[in-house]
């Protein structure tokens, strides 16, 4: 988990596309800035984020890049990755809140 963790600051660091939101560092053009995750909710018409904004109003990219390399460790501990398992008693949303 280390290398993963030293990586993922390397990215929020450099900030090269696809993430986006630092100063100097517009919204790419990208095919996609929603995964799955974040298509499949909405609740009264507020939308999730794309994880790769890192900076700005609403930024949730620096949390969830933080946050992944914990999940398969939570997997492992018998926690269900929302959407990747079946949801159960303890269940962990892959989107993660904004730091």
């Amino acid at each position: 988990m280390e290398t993963a963790t030293r990586e993922g600051e390397d990215w929020l660091a450099e900030c090269a596309p696809p993430f986006w939101g630092r100063p100097g560092r517009p919204r790419p053009v990208l095919a996609e800035h929603l995964r799955r995750a974040e298509k499949a909710i909405s609740v009264a018409g507020i939308s999730p984020k794309s994880v790769f904004q890192v900076g700005g109003a609403g930024a949730v990219g620096t949390g969830s890049v933080r946050g992944m390399p914990y999940l398969p460790q939570l997997r492992q501990a018998g926690f269900s990755i929302w959407p990747f398992d079946p949801a159960s008693p303890w269940t962990v949303l892959e989107s993660t809140p904004g730091s």
